[in-house]
């Protein structure tokens, strides 16, 4: 939180990864790991700086461009900013009704296209990417009910074992726990824990890492009450 919080830049995912830790880092967090403090007023005033820089990069389609609101598209990252909206507004934040409907919508739209249409042109790695954003955007939508099962079961059929971690594997198994597959969550679940994160030697453009996509595994784990031993 302390580095982020002097880093210089302003993109999309800058501004999301400094504003994010922002809206868990209440003064007993701050307190219990001694992080230099920051006051609620200063906190709040932040936070809504960071919405209202993210809500400067949505596109007309309710997507999110890199550095401005005429940049491509970034389909992981748009998941990501629907993530941290959710946690936000879970946090007590105030989130704009309209920049997140939009956001949910275009995540709707996602998943609602089979074709490599919404592909990552730098990914060294296109079936590992097409699944990280999808997973991700299915995640986000489950948390509103808003995944449709029979979508997810044919990301989870066809398209799951592209995964080069089990990070997009996990992220499908609790949106098909949370729409109401158990058995195939269950399944698919066993299958990140045996994928594992590893070194990367590949750029797979979904802004991860063996210690993020392992720590966020755990994060999940918990959070979901799945496979706590």
């Amino acid at each position: 939180l302390e580095q982020l919080l002097q880093y210089p830049y302003g993109c999309l995912e800058q501004t999301s990864s400094r504003v994010y830790p922002l809206i868990f880092a209440t003064p007993a967090q701050q307190a219990a790991f001694g992080l230099k403090t920051i006051t609620e007023d200063k906190r709040l005033a932040m936070v809504n700086k960071g919405i209202e820089r993210l809500a400067s990069l949505q596109l007309y389609n309710g997507g999110y461009g890199l550095w401005n609101n005429n940049s491509g598209e970034e389909y992981w990252l748009t998941a990501y900013v629907g993530d941290f909206l959710l946690n936000a507004r879970d946090m007590g934040f105030s989130v704009p009704e309209e920049m997140l409907s939009r956001t949910l919508k275009r995540l709707q739209r996602y998943l609602a296209r089979s074709s490599h249409f919404y592909d990552e042109p730098w990914s060294d790695d296109t079936g590992h990417y097409y699944i990280a954003y999808k997973a991700y955007a299915a995640y986000v939508l489950s948390r509103v009910n808003q995944a449709p099962l029979g979508t997810l079961r044919t990301l989870a059929k066809n398209h799951s074992k592209n995964a080069k971690s089990g990070l997009p594997q996990l992220q499908l198994g609790i949106a098909m726990k949370q729409m109401g597959d158990h058995k195939g969550s269950k399944a698919l679940v066993a299958k990140a824990l045996n994928n594992l994160p590893k070194q990367r030697r590949k750029y797979l453009a979904d802004y991860g890492s063996q210690l993020r996509d392992l720590a966020l595994m755990i994060h999940l784990l918990l959070k979901h009450d799945i496979d706590r031993e």
